[in-house]
């Protein structure tokens, strides 16, 4: 199915319940505090992933992006868990979205400029989630009943797997799919194993939660081992 549900947030019992449906979710009305999120990167400069294997701290980056008038330049898959300060105010300010029986969270800062994007990808992960915090972005989406259709390489550090596509590809193959245009504030809810694909309309501050339940950590057990 190719519903977007829609959530006025009201509590996190109401949330989780829609949850379920397995549909894509977009959510009003909810505020996540990411003040120090945004303040600790600016303030102590940190060092982001550009290219999946080169480094570059924030500032500089900025710096670059703002010359960037090609897409060429994006950040993502950023592993913070090294910074203990940082993993604290992620974990601060995601409580109305966390689910209840959560064993392990991942957390990621994207970073991009307009038409930078990335592979499509689906995630290991029970539930992920996309909080647009500055600048604007397009989700195309696709359902998991699908994934068949493609070639994907596995990203075993991300636990994500990804693959090239282009939309005529989509289609030539008669593939369904959603785009949905977010903006700052926004927040979705992507549903395990959806496809999904992010392009920035402009210079855009994404940041990830996933989260893996204990279900989800006995299924895909032979991944973290």
């Amino acid at each position: 199915s190719l519903i977007i549900n829609e959530l006025y947030y009201v509590n996190k019992l109401n949330y989780e319940k829609i949850c379920k449906l397995k549909n894509p979710l977009l959510i009003y009305d909810l505020h996540l505090d990411v003040s120090n999120i945004l303040n600790h990167i600016k303030d102590k400069n940190i060092y982001l992933t550009i290219d999946e294997n080169d480094t570059l701290n924030y500032n500089e980056f900025i710096e670059l992006l703002d010359n960037d008038n090609c897409g060429n330049l994006l950040s993502i898959n950023n592993n913070i868990n090294d910074d203990v300060e940082l993993l604290d105010y992620f974990k601060n300010s995601d409580f109305n979205i966390r689910p209840v029986y959560n064993l392990l969270n991942n957390y990621d800062i994207i970073i991009g400029n307009e038409k930078s994007s990335y592979f499509y990808e689906y995630n290991l992960h029970y539930r992920n989630v996309l909080n647009v915090v500055s600048g604007s972005i397009d989700l195309i989406l696709i359902p998991p009943k699908y994934l068949d259709n493609f070639n994907f390489s596995l990203d075993l550090n991300n636990l994500k797997y990804k693959t090239l596509i282009f939309l005529d590809e989509l289609k030539i193959k008669k593939i369904p799919y959603k785009r949905v245009t977010l903006k700052k504030g926004d927040i979705i809810y992507i549903p395990y194993k959806w496809l999904y694909n992010i392009i920035f309309k402009e210079k855009a501050h994404i940041f990830n939660y996933s989260y893996v339940n204990s279900i989800n950590f006995v299924c895909n057990m032979h991944y973290y081992l």
